[in-house]
């Protein structure tokens, strides 16, 4: 079968500001190929069909009206579409319970926490408020089935683990991918206020299996939703600064605002939590593919923009890997043994393997990682 060229033209001169593909890239109809400006009106030119493109003119580069700007080479054979294949959706927030918590709990963290349990909680019901970081909110537990109207679900969750007797309890919040991939708007920011609330009048931790696609944007609502976000960090600045402790987990892609909370509550010196990333998972301002089509940068995928290994590793934002949750929570489990006090604030007592006359300053330390 002899292949199709489609040449893409311009209609009005003017002058080539951006590509979003490289020349010989494969494509698919209606993908979004260069950016032309004519009078400061931009241009986008998309593929009008399968194939390879074949850019026919530099960046920077001044048109004539009818000037033939890229060439589209339609493929005999089907181009492979694995680069394209969405991979599996990162696990929400009942689910990373069920694993953790209760009969179903994966057994391989039984020695590290052999029992837990979860209560859900709810906002009262309470009329609209203006955006701030003391909206009021109480939380309190469920009583129903009535599924939450938000794109997180927050409640108190325990582990009995190694020098806890008594138990580790933490306020828990957890990113729905379900609901718009936890974007979040005021319903989802006053429930995590309330949570940094809740947590501050039980004297606990935060814990937080994070994953968002920012703030909500969409015809009825906008700006609103990133002052609900900047009431977010102000409280999470408040609890911190007060001795508030956050552990964090990257659940999945945390895009925008949910990469600041992320920052404003493990990353400063004064900070006693953590931050975990799944394996494959990052924390982007922007996603590649918005970044592609603003002319900001072409990045293969969002890891390669805010991947552990590629940046938040070595810059310290996060401060561990896991492969998948049950290994995140492993470390959890040893960091709370650790770090945090039992309900009568006094310290854990854990049992060590370290030889009592050992000298840290010149031995150095070996315990095998968690």
């Amino acid at each position: 079968m002899n292949a199709t060229t489609t040449a893409i033209t311009t209609s009005l001169p003017g002058l080539v500001v951006r590509h979003l593909v490289n020349d010989g890239d494969r494509v698919q109809k209606g993908d979004r190929l260069l950016v032309t400006e004519t009078m400061k009106c931009e241009q986008t030119h998309a593929a009008p069909h399968d194939g390879v493109v074949r850019l026919h003119c530099a960046l920077g580069e001044v048109i004539e009206a009818g000037a033939t700007v890229a060439l589209v080479e339609e493929i005999a054979q089907p181009a492979p579409q694995s680069a394209r294949v969405r991979g599996p959706r990162p696990l929400g927030p009942r689910a990373v319970l069920d694993k953790i918590c209760g009969p179903r709990a994966d057994q391989s963290l039984a020695h590290a926490a052999p029992t837990g349990t979860f209560v859900e909680f709810d906002l009262e019901p309470t009329k609209p408020v203006l955006a701030n970081a003391s909206p009021g909110d109480r939380l309190v537990p469920k009583t129903d089935d009535t599924p939450v109207e938000a794109g997180v679900i927050v409640g108190v969750i325990t582990h009995i683990v190694e020098g806890h007797p008594d138990g580790v309890s933490r306020v828990w919040i957890g990113g729905d991918p379900s609901r718009a991939m936890g974007a979040v708007s005021e319903a989802e920011c006053r429930r995590i206020i309330a949570a940094f609330d809740l947590a501050e009048e039980l004297q606990v931790p935060v814990e937080w299996v994070a994953l968002s696609a920012g703030a909500r944007i969409a015809w009825d609502s906008g700006t609103e939703n990133m002052d609900w976000c900047a009431a977010v960090v102000a409280r999470i600045v408040h609890f911190t600064q007060r001795g508030g402790q956050v552990v964090i987990i990257v659940n999945g892609i945390n895009v925008g605002a949910q990469s600041y909370w992320n920052a404003e509550a493990t990353m400063l010196g004064h900070h006693k939590g953590m931050l975990i990333m799944l394996k494959d998972q990052a924390m982007v301002l922007t996603g590649k593919g918005a970044l592609a089509l603003s002319g900001g940068g072409t990045f293969a995928t969002d890891t390669a923009i805010g991947g552990y290994a590629e940046i938040m590793g070595p810059n310290g934002q996060a401060h561990h890997q896991a492969d998948n949750i049950v290994d995140a929570y492993r470390m959890v489990f040893a960091h709370h043994t650790l770090c945090t006090r039992r309900h009568d604030q006094s310290a854990a007592t854990v049992t060590s393997h370290d030889s009592i006359d050992r000298d840290l300053t010149v031995d150095p330390y070996n315990e095998p990682e968690p």
